[in-house]
């Protein structure tokens, strides 16, 4: 029963009135005359959202709306007239937002270009049996598991070492296939600037993350340059081009069997069994679609430190936080998206030289260098932006660039409700009064939320409520 009118709460339309922004992100944000809920999951903060639609545009509104959030039309006997009604607040993108959009378009055609070259990539893959297959000879190789060394548990030759190689080539190509198939649509609304509830598409994703590790790599080794440092590796220019070729495909899928499959997905799927939370024998075989949590956090950093001393054995201790960094990069894509998103980063990261040994002369080396010169630069940025996201991660809370104060922005006098912006209004910190819901920051005062894996997180301090 509603206090001030005396009818049921259900039905009561007393609360201040109610517009419903929808920024850039699409995240939609409940702005009551005073305060701002953000909600960026779409989380539902009413049980009345089923019921009454609106008379213009038949929109689906709550029995606490007073206007129709969707096309503003006033709503019911109680609602405030033109006169009396406040007028809206001017949400305004902010300057880190506005760059943030125009360096995600030119993140998206870059990333455009190196699905180009992927194709490419694709291509030689497809033909590489005709070089391949007939120099196997008497070469044999290994299947071994890494434990972070290398143990041998099977020798292929012959037959065999052809099939494999078969399997491998197919194994990438439906990888690649998958990786269309996901990301076409998503991708192609990317390339139209169309902002997007449900997040990036698994190409976007994956390319914006091989940028970031190409330029941390980049940077890693001019560091180490600068030390003094002179890395070992292997003498990968003396090796024959089928060499390679074998090598590379071996690489992108048997190490993301061993190293994402057998120490995240198998690791999980014991955990999750234990602890009864276990879903489809699907996930843990394939990856994707994993919440990050503790369990996944610690599996996702266990994989890429053994994935990362692997290296040693082959190169040095240099190459431990290079490796260790790509294999953060595989791993968080095999739980994200699946082992054909990790698969194909990892084949698309080996793959980044073989179009100028299958191709030897000046114009592929300009062409390569051009591009690995913009994917670098390009990286340089995502670098800032992932590194974001991992310290907020660890945090629990939002950190520039993404933090609420560079999403939007009020400019003075914009708002013009009963109540300064950032007040510390009395009251409950949050609840249905006499004045409707209310949100106030215990810690700073703020009167901004986002409702986020269901408890408030506050816009200005980040602290969760």
């Amino acid at each position: 029963m509603c206090e001030q009118t005396g009818i049921a709460s259900s039905t009561c339309t007393h609360f201040l009135p109610a517009i419903a922004i929808l920024t850039e992100n699409r995240q939609v944000e409940i702005v009551f005359s005073g305060w701002k809920l953000v909600n960026p999951e779409g989380a539902d903060f009413s049980d009345q959202t089923l019921g009454p639609t609106c008379p213009d545009c038949r929109r689906s509104v709550t029995f606490y709306d007073n206007f129709c959030p969707h096309c503003g039309r006033p709503l019911g006997s109680g609602a405030p007239s033109q006169s009396t009604a406040a007028p809206p607040m001017i949400v305004k993108k902010s300057a880190m937002a506005t760059l943030r959009e125009i360096v995600g378009g030119i993140g998206t055609y870059v990333v455009l270009a190196l699905l180009l070259v992927t194709v490419a990539y694709i291509a030689i893959l497809i033909w590489s049996p005709t070089e391949v297959l007939p120099q196997i000879g008497t070469y044999r190789t290994y299947l071994y598991l890494i434990t972070p060394w290398l143990i041998n548990f099977a020798e292929l030759g012959g037959p065999y070492f052809a099939a494999y190689y078969l399997i491998l080539v197919v194994t990438i190509v439906a990888s690649f296939a998958v990786l269309m198939w996901k990301s076409a649509k998503g991708f192609i609304a990317e390339l139209a600037m169309k902002p997007r509830s449900e997040g990036h598409s698994p190409l976007y994703t994956l390319g914006t993350i091989y940028f970031a590790a190409l330029s941390f790599t980049f940077i890693y080794y001019f560091v180490l340059g600068l030390l003094g440092v002179n890395p070992s590796t292997p003498p990968l220019e003396d090796k024959e081009t089928w060499k390679l070729l074998y090598g590379y495909a071996n690489a992108a899928v048997w190490e993301e069997i061993v190293s994402r499959l057998l120490l995240i997905g198998v690791p999980l799927l014991i955990v999750h069994s234990i602890s009864k939370k276990r879903e489809g024998w699907k996930r843990y075989l394939l990856g994707g679609g994993f919440k990050i949590g503790t369990a996944e956090s610690f599996f996702l950093v266990f994989s890429a430190a053994m994935f990362g001393v692997a290296h040693v054995f082959a190169w040095d201790a240099s190459k431990i936080p290079s490796a260790f960094v790509g294999g953060l990069a595989f791993g968080y894509l095999f739980l994200r998206f699946g082992i054909y998103a990790s698969i194909m980063m990892h084949f698309i990261w080996d793959y980044i030289s073989i179009p100028i040994l299958v191709f030897p002369g000046i114009e592929s080396t300009i062409v390569m260098g051009l591009l690995v010169i913009a994917w670098v630069a390009v990286g340089a940025v995502y670098v800032v932006a992932y590194s974001s996201k991992i310290v907020g991660f660890f945090l629990r809370r939002e950190v520039w660039p993404y933090s609420a104060s560079s999403q939007v922005s009020v400019a003075a006098g914009d708002y013009q409700g009963p109540y300064p912006m950032g007040a510390n209004r009395s009251g409950p910190d949050w609840g249905v009064g006499s004045g409707g819901f209310q949100f106030t920051c215990r810690y700073c005062g703020n009167t901004e939320a986002r409702y986020r894996e269901g408890v408030f997180e506050c816009t200005r301090c980040g602290r969760r409520i």
